[in-house]
């Protein structure tokens, strides 16, 4: 598919690109812009827009129909083909930078939510039973024990971060509370 360029080209150089004779370029430009000055033996410039313009009155005869198949190829950014695969490639564009946009909130999104984690776990209302044996390393807790007060409790068991098992259960405070009383060390 040929396209024109954006640069002056001379009446030769637009009728080999629009596959047609310089005569033909030259009689249609002279109808099309009476006050350029298109002489024989002189060499005429067509400007981006002039070669568009030819180009469109050449995809139709006089009796109105359809131009050759060649210059039904040849695109402008008149013509709606290359506007749709200029909207195309704009899309694509779009949809990729719209992708990466996701990906690098997505991520910033696992990242806080893993700071969130992390913060629950040294939170004041809910502990571990990794946290409470480091801060009563004398005594020994059952996770067991824990769910079933939780729940006689209506109380939710938490997931938080742990670095060895990646995720470990956080019972509320009120549940050690009602199983071990003031008997435990909670931390400062």
């Amino acid at each position: 598919m040929n396209a024109l360029t954006t640069t002056l080209m001379t009446s030769k150089e637009l009728a080999n690109i629009l596959n047609v004779s310089v005569r033909t370029v030259q009689k249609n430009g002279k109808s099309l812009f009476p006050n350029k000055g298109i002489e024989g033996g002189k060499k005429t410039y067509w400007t981006e827009n002039e070669s568009k313009i030819i180009l469109e009155k050449l995809r139709y005869n006089r009796q109105g129909t359809t131009a050759t198949p060649t210059l039904r190829s040849i695109t402008t950014d008149f013509t709606p083909a290359f506007k749709l695969k200029k909207a195309n490639e704009l899309m694509k564009e779009a949809s990729l930078l719209a992708q990466e946009a996701y990906e690098e909130e997505l991520s910033r999104i696992k990242q806080e939510k893993e700071a969130l984690k992390i913060k629950l776990d040294e939170s004041k209302d809910w502990y571990s039973v990794k946290r409470m044996e480091k801060l009563n390393p004398e005594k020994k807790f059952d996770w067991r024990i824990l769910k079933k007060e939780s729940e006689k409790l209506g109380k939710e068991i938490k997931k938080v971060f742990d670095a060895n098992y990646g995720e470990v259960n956080s019972y509320h405070f009120s549940v050690w509370e009602s199983l071990y009383f003031d008997s435990l060390n909670y931390g400062e």
